[in-house]
């Protein structure tokens, strides 16, 4: 007698895998007393690993991040500036009006 064995019918299943990953939390490795310097990638989760190599590719320096951003808050300031001077030549406009309409009432009234 020959006993064939049935056909295989389930090849991978990633259930509860993430549950299991994360009842204590994935963890990233930091950095010992504060010391910037390359951390170990051992045991840090894989597919963390392959992101933080791909994205080291597109980051800039600290330097460079700094001069971006004082570019954009000095631009920023200036757009402000600029809105509060326009502002500010409306609003004497205004009051200047407001101070003519008030000197007629009065001269009406009289």
């Amino acid at each position: 007698f020959f006993f064939a064995a049935m056909a295989k019918s389930k090849n991978h299943t990633n259930h509860n895998q993430g549950y299991k990953d994360h009842r204590h939390g994935i963890k990233i490795h930091k950095p010992i007393d504060g010391v910037t310097r390359k951390m170990s990638q051992k045991g840090l989760e894989n597919k963390l690993r392959r992101t933080r190599k791909f994205s080291a590719a597109g980051q800039l320096s600290a330097k460079k991040q700094k001069v971006l951003r004082d570019e954009k808050e000095e631009k920023a300031k200036a757009y402000r500036m600029k809105r509060y001077e326009t502002f500010k030549t409306k609003l004497t406009k205004w009051k200047a009006l407001q101070k003519k309409s008030a000197q007629e009432k009065a001269k009406a009234k009289k």
